[in-house]
């Protein structure tokens, strides 16, 4: 029988590294076909979106739907929510306090790269401090009440280094200046910054029965470029899919 522990500390100790991933699909694929093929099925998806293609996540999702809280074990009464990505919970939603007192217990249930926190401003210092945020590609902060010195607090992280996506959403007195700190920061893989119901959006859209007709750059992305140049994250693009990241 395989040593089903050891094959998935193999893969929380290397979140961005695949092949731990295959050795597990492949030592459980007998005992447990359906927990293989969604790693087949996901990781497969994920060398599609990489490469710019379509994928149709219908089969994957079927398969999370029937097993996803089974094969999330212990780690699905920890979190809020959790989201399957690469064939193992990749994506979590946690309370700030859980988080805290769970963290390095959640990263030896799951290979951790997403993570969203529910909280408020009081935590952002202590957020900043976790081990948890050097394996992390993105983070959402969204609805946590942050004004421009929590966002500057939360970027100077050196534990951020590897972050690509970071979610600033909903959180309304956040302005130009939190996005100065971000430009500031050593965030050299930073690619895309969330913004909505913020007061520092980057661009004005304007929609005619839902489909986009214009677009213009705020002040605050005028700002911006001229004051630090076209920064990877100033652009108009979607957010991207956890499997690109």
């Amino acid at each position: 029988m395989p040593d089903v522990d050891a094959l998935l500390a193999a893969v929380c100790a290397a979140p961005d590294d695949m092949a731990p991933r295959r050795a597990f699909a492949d030592a459980v694929r007998s005992a447990d076909s359906d927990r293989a093929k969604l790693i087949d099925v996901q990781l497969d998806n994920r060398e599609r979106r990489r490469r710019g293609e379509d994928v149709d996540p219908s089969g994957a999702r079927s398969l999370i739907i029937l097993n996803g809280e089974r094969w999330a074990g212990a780690l699905a009464k920890q979190v809020s929510s959790f989201e399957y990505w690469g064939g193992f919970v990749e994506e979590i939603r946690v309370k700030a306090p859980k988080l805290f007192a769970s963290w390095s217990t959640l990263v030896r249930l799951a290979p951790i790269r997403h993570l969203r926190v529910e909280g408020d401003s009081t935590v952002i210092g202590e957020l900043a401090t976790l081990p948890l945020l050097s394996q992390l590609r993105s983070l959402d902060v969204s609805f946590c009440r942050l004004k421009d010195a929590d966002v500057t607090k939360l970027v100077a992280s050196t534990r951020l280094r590897g972050l690509r996506m970071l979610v600033l959403s909903h959180n309304p007195d956040i302005s130009m200046d939190a996005l100065r700190a971000v430009a500031r920061a050593e965030l050299p893989e930073l690619k895309y910054v969330g913004l909505d119901g913020t007061n520092a959006a980057l661009f004005d859209e304007w929609y005619d029965q839902g489909v986009l007709y214009d677009v213009k750059t705020t002040v605050v992305y005028d700002t911006l470029l001229e004051e630090f140049g076209s920064l990877p994250w100033l652009k108009r693009v979607d957010a991207p899919s956890c499997d690109v990241i």
